[in-house]
């Protein structure tokens, strides 16, 4: 099964791994921690996925390198 991995610090997308299905008999495979089934939003040049773990979904950002170029 396709999971999709965040920083656990900070919820920013990070990749996407498989988890092995058979890891628990008869329900969904355990996950590792900060990684999800939930896949990201697709995102502009400008912007990033960030997972929110009490929310369980996905928001975007702005990208921080970019945000912190215009401020300047």
């Amino acid at each position: 099964m396709k999971i999709f991995l965040y920083s656990p610090d900070s919820g920013f997308y990070q990749g996407e791994d498989f988890a092995d299905a058979g890891a628990v008999a008869g329900g969904p495979p355990a996950l590792p921690e900060g990684a999800t089934h939930i896949a990201p939003p697709a995102v502009g040049p400008d912007q990033v996925p960030v997972f929110s773990v009490t929310e369980q979904c996905w928001k975007v950002l702005p990208h921080p390198a970019r945000v912190r170029r215009s401020a300047i």
